[in-house]
């Protein structure tokens, strides 16, 4: 995974990204496993060396760069420190607890849309939606985007991290994917959605 990780950074700082500068250093297993534990998940394996390959970007040190919008790992969605995913969770779940479709969900009724899961953990962010990777297995959990806005709505995305970061990298080394200096940000030539 970590290589994979590696990978992607060599692209997309070739393609022009500032975001080598600002990742933040990676934390120990122990340390990671904890502040899951903490809220009651697991993480599986690729979370855990996701995070202790890197902690996330440094919005503030990219913000005060004089930079604007916020600096993603994956286009619109920025890589969220561990603890302030972990603040994310916490938050996000006791929303989705205080709506009609946790009731259905703890029915056994799976509406597809709308919703939110407890074994959720929200990695990147945009605005109005977060990739989460879901902590139900040991070595890797599917990404699904969840969006908030317009509407409620999930959908799954990639198999796993491993994948959704290959398929980026590849993107980025054709160049169907790439850093644009005057948004500040990764955009792409395709009507995709990562």
């Amino acid at each position: 995974m970590q290589s994979l990780l590696d990978r992607l950074v060599d692209a997309e700082e070739a393609s022009g990204s500032p975001i080598r500068r600002y990742l933040r250093p990676g934390r120990p297993e122990g340390e990671i496993q904890a502040r899951f534990d903490a809220v009651g998940l697991r993480a599986p394996t690729e979370l855990l060396a996701l995070y202790g390959w890197r902690d996330g970007t440094d919005q503030a040190a990219w913000l005060a760069d004089v930079h604007r919008n916020n600096l993603c790992l994956f286009p619109f969605a920025r890589f969220t420190p561990l603890d302030e995913a972990i603040s994310d969770y916490i938050e996000l779940k006791s929303i989705w607890q205080s709506t009609p479709w946790y009731e259905n969900y703890i029915a056994g009724n799976d509406p597809g849309w709308g919703y939110w899961r407890s074994e959720w953990f929200p990695v990147f962010q945009s605005d109005k939606s977060r990739h989460v990777v879901d902590c139900l297995l040991v070595d890797v959990g599917p990404v699904w985007h969840v969006y908030f806005e317009p509407f409620p709505r999930t959908e799954p995305r990639h198999p796993s991290l491993s994948e959704l970061t290959r398929e980026l990298t590849e993107l980025i080394e054709k160049g169907d994917c790439f850093w644009s200096a005057e948004r500040q940000h990764l955009t792409d030539n395709l009507d995709y959605d990562f």
